[in-house]
């Protein structure tokens, strides 16, 4: 198991090595430690590059999803529905979402990390552009559904293609580069819709959202490589593995079998080693802390149709002042790697999701538009991103290789599943009419929920690693 073979190596694995280039070869000739020779590479061109094609293309996942959240009224509108019957019908793209981490992301462990992501960019592109031409909620329901599953497994596929690739010492960094598309996403769609709504109405963004996913699909050919990681556990001897450690700066013997797993000795069912091994409290909190999240996040995404709705605030205009929030949460999410590192995981989690649970809270109570207001939403995007994305960063590097792909994506199918709630919740607090106060602070809880779990999720991973050693 590569996880078993990267321990041959401790010292570089700590990083006391990690500026050699050179492959680490084992006793045997010409078999190369993979996981060593990734872990303590020098961070190359091919690595930045990589990250910047998976950015991309989980900005277009996030544009697409923002989009249908904050247009939902004046989609509403266009169907002659009240906004409140939409709403639940967008729950359909959430479990849609859930059914594409849970089904389609373990495949990246099967058939490869790349392939996959391609085929999810073509499908994902192709429903975009159908959206538009929707003349129905069941329609809309369909579609959105059909998005959301396709969609649902690109976050996980690109994070662990990341992770495969990235030395150890700069993990944290690449990934969060790579998911930080998940931030900028929101960023430009709130942006697009404060200038060119008004102009173009709303199906000009999903046009967008539909064709660019399949320009994409060239770049990410050309930018992404396949995990060597992956293709190193179908026997070792696979002629790629050489030319994408070439792209990584990495040289090796051009005939070298590279230490790995059989594809065959993986569990049929990645459900069952997500808790073997003494990982059944980690992944058991993991999921009911991100769970609780995104729940939060899903419903702030909900703000700018409750403004609408509760305090007849326009659609445009309230885009351009949700910018704000999102801007922040920009910044955040490229610097949560950093605080991780010198503050540890666990306060940011905790700290970070109690601080947003406060941001949220306060922004049904202050008056739009006002500098409390914007500064409340600011900090509201800077903590809630956070704390998305520091799940995000953490959760691959949590469990082997050969089950990372599967384990994000089963992270994030039951997160999403979980989320799937939130639509109806939003659904719930229109036809009651609770107000912005009421919507607000039922948006805030799941946070705390969040901060509550993060200590346990900590024991959790102290009991896996301890697990782990156990097994060597």
């Amino acid at each position: 198991m590569l996880d078993q073979v990267d321990q041959t190596y401790p010292a570089q694995r700590r990083g006391d090595a990690a500026s050699s280039p050179e492959p680490f070869v084992a006793a045997s000739a010409m078999t190369v430690d993979l996981g060593a020779c990734l872990d303590t590479a020098r961070l190359s061109t091919g690595h930045w590059l990589a990250a910047v094609g998976c950015f991309f293309v989980l900005l277009l996942d996030t544009y697409d999803l923002h989009v249908a959240g904050q247009l939902l009224p004046v989609i509403a509108g266009a169907l002659t529905v009240p906004a409140a019957t939409l709403a639940a019908a967008f729950a359909a793209q959430t479990v849609g979402q859930a059914i594409g981490a849970f089904a389609i992301s373990p495949f990246a462990d099967r058939i490869g990390r790349k392939p996959v992501m391609l085929a999810c960019l073509l499908v994902f592109g192709l429903g975009t552009l159908i959206t538009p031409s929707v003349g129905s909620v069941h329609q809309f329901a369909v579609v959105r559904f059909a998005v959301g599953v396709f969609g649902g497994a690109l976050l996980p596929v690109a994070a662990s293609t990341i992770a495969d690739i990235a030395p150890i010492r700069w993990r944290s960094t690449l990934v969060g580069l790579g998911l930080a598309g998940i931030i900028v996403g929101p960023l430009v769609a709130s942006a697009l819709i404060s200038i060119l709504l008004d102009r173009h109405g709303w199906r000009l963004f999903f046009q967008l959202g539909g064709v660019t996913p399949l320009l994409l699909i060239p770049l990410v050919m050309l930018l992404v490589p396949e995990s060597p990681r992956f293709l190193a556990l179908r026997g070792g001897r696979d002629a790629r593995i050489v030319g994408v450690l070439r792209t990584l700066g990495i040289e090796s013997p051009a005939h070298a079998a590279f230490a790995g797993k059989p594809v065959g000795a993986a569990s049929r069912l990645p459900i069952i080693e997500l808790f073997q091994d003494r990982r059944a409290l980690l992944t058991a909190t993991l999921w009911a802390a991100t769970s609780f999240s995104l729940i939060a996040v899903t419903l702030f995404g909900f703000l700018s149709t409750f403004l609408n709705q509760f305090a007849g605030i326009s659609i445009a205009k309230t885009a351009g002042v949700l910018a704000l929030g999102l801007a922040g949460g920009l910044v955040s999410g490229l610097l949560v790697p950093v605080v991780m590192d010198r503050v540890g995981p666990y306060r940011v989690l905790a700290g970070y999701a109690a601080f947003a649970a406060v941001a949220l809270a306060a922004l049904g109570f202050l008056p739009f538009g006002t500098p409390a207001f914007i500064a409340a939403l600011i900090c509201a995007g800077v903590f809630s991103t956070g704390v998305q994305q520091a799940f995000n960063i953490i959760t691959p590097g949590l469990y082997p290789p050969s089950m990372r792909a599967a384990a994000t994506g089963w992270k994030g199918g039951v997160s999403r599943m979980a989320s799937s709630i939130a639509p109806l919740i939003a659904a719930g607090l229109l036809i009651g009419k609770v107000g912005l106060v009421g919507a607000m602070l039922c948006t805030a809880m799941p946070m705390l929920g969040v901060a509550l779990l993060t200590p346990w999720l900590a024991r959790g991973i102290r009991a896996s690693n301890a697990g782990v050693g156990a097994t060597r």
